[in-house]
């Protein structure tokens, strides 16, 4: 509160409290700068509405009257139409403020209206208010019905305890002085005329007689507008009736005509997908009996080596390497059965597995493991041999092993490994590669979960050399490690044996090395990578996930790009920020859309064929997709979430 605003107040105590407040100098500004103020002098006008005057003396000899503040904020809760404390203020475009009911009286005398909507002037100011519907919807004026209440909750004037000088401001006197000053005054006119024994129920005023005769004459002419308008108003509503009953007519005629049309359509449609199934079928048959055909050579093959190859072979070695030869056979045969398909038209897809498949029944399982087994895990492994299933767990700084029935059995942990994040095992070698995104290496362990040894020692942007790896893949056929190295944006190829064999990266320095049978640049292509998070590889492609481009990248094994799949965006087909992706026995290319909160399947082509879960934290739901695992006996897709700290089956 300003120093004269604080005088203003030490003046509407009582006269005798006048000589221990003195003389203050305060500071004024006029329209020509600031004018010092000599001189504070109270005169006091009993008869005036606004309560005490102040007189303000200037050093230029001028004197101009003032009002107190009490006046002031006296005036800001009295409606200026009616002189009585406001009720429901409603504040008009000019600022000023009025009883709600006053200005529906002022709105019923006036004449001035433009179409539907009546003009209101200001009593105040004059200024003109536009108002289509009744007074009501005007906006309240908060800051007075503020002051109303503080008003009526207590007295105006009392002192704080052992302050002489504290003062607590109440309206009650003033407004009391006010309305026994104003009582000998008429509503309308406000002249001092003799006033009629009862106020008008209508509007609750006070008027004088001539006054309350005009308001009487008035209230009877607006009888006949309230008429027309209730006349209006019918002819509007029954206008609009009969235009409501054509729309619904012509709605009716429109449903008719759009039903038929697409009754003939559906059976058309039904007609072609009956013929297309009855084609499918018949091409599946003979797959599936060339699948049986193989199985059954496969079979052929194993007992004649159980019976009379087995034991010709003298050398023990050579013995296990031709068990796991015949081994792997029988489970790319078997795997192939199991995961026989037909893909129908339309992209819809019917998967032909053992009745207990999670995808075949189509519902969705939740892993039942705890949250203290599983910290935001991540990159996905199996052991198809013996079924284990191997879950990086960044966020308790171990790996997580799981059995065929997703049963925990022991936990892989290293002092040296802090952030495991991408996992695959090596079936001839039988050992899990581990990548450590903030060691900047490979962690190698044996089946046992005993650490052998490391890839990469600390980090740098060299041959072996790690900078966040993130995801890694394993070619089977050939033992050779693809590295996701991400922030050195590039792919790393490995040997199991930890020999370095290639690079897909940006750059192009050109050396000899050979991949799957053929001699390729170490350094391949020129395909940028933005922060690469993870890579699937199989003999007929090496697929990246280009995460900071929101892309997935399919090369061919001498490094060219064959296509691309995606592109920011949440339309089906586009992505944002693919975390892991994954490959099935058909080269059917699963697609972790993290930040989409999806599964995405492509066929080997690039071509859309689903997707997989929303947004969320129940089945089928996604937080953020951390890893992906095709399992290979029996085609179900198993599906890491870091976020809800999850597995889930599909």
């Amino acid at each position: 509160m300003s120093a004269k605003l604080k005088a203003m107040f030490k003046k509407q105590i009582s006269p005798s409290m006048g000589p221990a407040l003195g003389q203050l100098e305060r500071h004024d500004e006029s329209a020509d700068g600031r004018i010092r103020t000599q001189e504070l002098r109270r005169s006091a006008s009993e008869n005036a509405a606004g309560g005490e005057i102040l007189t303000l003396r200037r050093s230029n000899g001028y004197r101009r009257r003032q009002r107190s503040s009490l006046g002031v904020l006296e005036d800001m809760i009295l409606c200026p139409i009616c002189k009585k404390k406001l009720q429901s203020p409603k504040m008009l475009d000019c600022q000023h403020t009025f009883c709600r009911k006053c200005l529906e009286i002022k709105l019923e005398e006036s004449s001035i209206s433009d179409d539907s909507e009546k003009i209101l002037s200001c009593p105040v100011c004059s200024s003109t208010t536009r108002l289509s519907t009744s007074p009501e919807k005007l906006p309240t004026n908060l800051s007075v019905e503020r002051v109303l209440r503080a008003v009526e909750n207590g007295s105006f004037v009392a002192r704080v305890p052992d302050k002489a000088n504290s003062l607590v401001v109440n309206f009650a006197p003033l407004i009391g002085r006010k309305r026994e000053e104003e009582k000998a005054k008429c509503a309308k006119c406000l002249t001092g005329c003799e006033l009629s024994a009862d106020r008008c129920r209508h509007c609750d005023l006070v008027f004088c007689n001539v006054c309350q005769t005009q308001h009487v004459a008035q209230l009877k002419d607006q009888l006949k507008t309230i008429i027309d308008q209730l006349q209006s108003s019918i002819n509007k509503l029954e206008h609009r009736v009969v235009e409501f009953k054509d729309k619904t007519e012509s709605m009716k005629d429109a449903i008719g005509k759009e039903y038929e049309a697409k009754l003939a359509a559906l059976t058309e449609e039904k007609n072609s997908k009956l013929a297309s199934v009855e084609e499918l079928w018949a091409k599946a048959e003979d797959s599936a009996r060339v699948l049986k055909k193989l199985m059954q050579n496969s079979q052929a093959e194993l007992a004649r080596q159980k019976d009379v190859g087995f034991d010709v072979i003298a050398d023990n070695g050579e013995k296990v390497s031709t068990f796991l030869y015949l081994h792997k056979k029988a489970t790319e045969t078997i795997s192939k059965g199991l995961a026989w398909q037909s893909t129908l038209p339309d992209g819809v897809e019917v998967r032909l597995r053992d009745k207990d498949s999670r995808a075949a029944a189509g519902r969705p399982k939740l892993l039942n493991l705890r949250n203290a087994d599983l910290q935001r895990p991540s990159g996905l492994a199996i052991d198809s041999r013996r079924g284990d299933i191997y879950v990086a767990c960044p966020g308790s700084s171990q790996v997580v092993v799981l059995d065929r029935l997703y049963r925990l059995v022991r936990r892989i942990q290293n002092q040296g490994m802090m952030a495991p994040q991408g996992v695959t095992f090596v079936e001839s070698r039988q050992e899990l590669f581990v990548t450590d995104k903030w060691k900047h290496r490979i962690f190698v362990y044996n089946r046992k979960g005993q650490l052998i040894r490391n890839i990469g020692s600390e980090k740098g942007s060299g041959e072996l050399r790690f900078h966040s790896p993130w995801g890694i893949a394993c070619l089977q056929s050939r033992d050779w490690l693809y590295v996701a190295d991400m922030r050195n944006d590039r792919i790393q190829i490995l040997g199991a044996d930890g020999t370095y064999k290639g690079t897909i990266a940006p750059s192009r320095r050109l050396s000899g090395s050979e991949l799957v049978g053929r001699r390729i640049p170490a350094i391949l292509g020129v395909h940028e990578f933005n922060e690469p998070t993870d890579v699937a590889v199989s003999d007929a492609a090496i697929v990246v996930a280009d995460s900071g481009n929101h892309k997935i990248k399919v090369f061919s094994h001498r490094g060219q790009l064959m296509f691309t799949i995606g592109g920011f965006g949440i339309f089906r087909g586009l992505l944002k920020s693919p975390e892991v992706v994954e490959l099935d026995a058909q080269g059917n290319i699963f697609v972790g859309d993290s930040d989409n909160k999806r599964v995405q399947v492509f066929t080997s082509q690039g071509e859309f064929l689903r997707v997989l879960g929303s947004q969320g934290s129940n089945v089928p739901h996604f937080g953020w997709i951390s890893g992906l695992l095709c399992l290979p006996s029996s085609g179900d897709l198993l599906v890491a979430d870091s976020v809800n700290n999850a597995l889930q089956l599909f």
